[in-house]
């Protein structure tokens, strides 16, 4: 089973990282043709494309169907994670990994719940925006803690603006409105959860980075499409005055580096990039091009099974580390090596020692 997890935790990892730099390729291919908004809805959709990819693998080995040299190099791979690592190693491994993810999920879920409670305390100002905000769903609220205005809320959102309101308040609120609209918290939940998840990948990061910025860079596309040139400086300097000089927070997570201030107000100063469909023609092709090719690749099944095995012992007699095992099923040899487990004491002088291990087809 342990071996099991190892392999598709591999699978996930892999196919993941191959997409993260292929979307990234693709949108810098065709940055002047694929606008922020559109960009930032391809990315988003990366972790039920991955989901989706594991599934149809799943579906695809239960057919036996795939690649044969990718799944000998399989195999040859995970003889030699069996040589080098106990089947108890490699499960107290998955174990700490599934620890971390569980923990990090639990903090954010708890610190999720504290945020809202002390959200749902604050001080009610949507009266104040009513000119503004004609959605009944959305609320504006006043929080002494809040460093820079955020969206905030799955099912009862909000609008948190820092205690004594915002610089520019009706561009704050048609900016923060376009997150509410677009559900931007819970796409950026969802992400961050599929961050912990990979959390050992350094391309998750880089994904939840850029899913960041491609977020925010999408809202300003949105808000500014049909504003002016002075319109749009204005919006510009709204931002700069909004933004915290430091982080610190989970939620409304601002982008503070003066890299992406610099960029930002490029992109909302900058001709609005109008959408190619050959563009967007191309990229999905890609990715569905590149992602069938790799499931068809990883898709072959390993001819293999987990075997373990007790061998009796006198007890002065010293218990091997690892045996060789073979055995004969449906018409097929399998061999393999078996690595000591633990002890089993016994009566009248024997000792019963558990071995475990991945047995592989052979000739």
């Amino acid at each position: 089973m342990t071996a099991r997890i190892v392999e598709w935790a591999v699978v996930f990892y892999l196919f993941f990282g191959i997409m993260v730099v292929l979307l990234e390729t693709l949108f810098f291919i065709f940055r002047k043709s694929i606008s922020y908004n559109r960009q930032y809805c391809i990315r988003r959709l990366l972790p039920f494309i991955t989901t989706a990819f594991m599934i149809v693998v799943y579906f695809l080995r239960k057919l036996n169907t795939g690649n044969r040299i990718i799944g000998e190099t399989a195999i040859k791979a995970q003889k030699t994670l069996n040589s080098c690592l106990s089947i108890e190693k490699v499960s107290y491994i998955v174990g700490v990994y599934c620890a971390f993810v569980a923990l990090f999920i639990l903090h954010y879920i708890l610190y999720y719940i504290i945020i809202s409670k002390k959200i749902t305390k604050s001080k009610e100002i949507t009266q104040k925006y009513a000119g503004v905000i004609d959605k009944q769903d959305v609320t504006v609220c006043s929080w002494d803690k809040a460093k820079t205005p955020f969206c905030f809320g799955i099912i009862n959102k909000k609008i948190v603006l820092p205690e004594g309101g915002a610089y520019g308040s009706s561009y704050v609120i048609h900016h923060e409105l376009s997150h509410c609209e677009n559900n931007d918290p819970l796409w950026m939940m969802i992400s961050k959860f599929f961050l912990y998840i990979l959390w050992l990948n350094p391309l998750a990061y880089y994904y939840y980075r850029q899913l960041k910025y491609s977020c925010e860079y999408a809202c300003d596309e949105r808000v500014t499409k049909q504003m002016s040139f002075e319109e749009k400086k204005i919006y510009a300097n709204v931002i700069l005055n909004n933004t915290p000089r430091e982080q610190g927070m989970l939620f409304g997570e601002a982008l503070v580096t003066e890299k992406t201030l610099k960029n930002r107000f490029k992109n909302i100063l900058a001709k609005p990039i109008a959408n190619s469909k050959k563009s967007l023609f191309i990229i999905v092709v890609t990715v569905l091009s590149v992602s069938a090719l790799v499931a068809f690749a990883v898709a072959k099944k390993p001819a293999q099974m987990i075997k373990s095995v007790k061998v009796n012992y006198s007890s002065e007699e010293e218990v091997k580390d690892s045996v060789d095992y073979e055995e004969y099923i449906d018409g097929k040899w399998f061999r393999g090596q078996l690595q000591y487990g633990f002890t089993e004491e016994q009566k009248y002088g024997i000792k019963v020692a558990n071995y475990t291990g991945v047995l592989y087809e052979s000739e």
